[in-house]
């Protein structure tokens, strides 16, 4: 039977979430846009206006309310 550290990631799924913990881009006071990985002002998400390019920053899975179109 294989022993492993409670740190050590069990599969490659959470290998990989641990290393997107670990190697962050963007500051605590950022919000990462999931598409371009590119940062913006933690206070611009769920604004009701989108800054990154996909619109993550705006998306449902944040709990923001819904965009008007």
């Amino acid at each position: 039977m294989e022993r492993r550290t409670e740190k050590e990631p069990r599969n490659t799924k959470e290998c990989v979430s641990l290393m997107i913990i670990c190697y962050r881009r963007c500051s605590r006071y950022q919000f990462e846009c999931k598409g371009s990985g590119e940062c913006i002002a933690i206070y611009n998400a769920c604004d009701g206006i989108p800054q990154c390019s996909d619109a993550s920053d705006e998306g449902p899975e944040l709990g923001c309310p819904a965009l008007c179109k």
